[in-house]
């Protein structure tokens, strides 16, 4: 991993991170319109995690594409019928 990597969590999960432990994260907790917020910072496994699954979707999009059954996907994905 080269530089800091920060995740935006906003809504419920970033209340229920400070209600989980309040001393930590509470002076971090900002507003963005209605939503609280909170950016923290990810540890090296987590990122790779976070990355890992970003290029797997990826992939699958593009063989998706290629064989024209991106519809489908989104079918299955979304429980609605994709426009072709």
């Amino acid at each position: 991993m080269e530089g800091t990597v920060y995740v935006k969590l906003e809504g419920a999960l970033a209340e229920l991170l400070v209600k989980v432990e309040p001393p930590r994260y509470q002076q971090f907790l900002t507003k963005e319109g209605a939503k609280p917020a909170l950016y923290v910072l990810l540890k090296k496994s987590l990122y790779g995690t976070l990355q890992a699954a970003l290029l797997f979707w990826k992939n699958l999009n593009c063989k998706a594409i290629k064989h024209g059954v991106l519809h489908k996907l989104l079918f299955l994905l979304c429980g609605k019928q994709g426009s072709k």
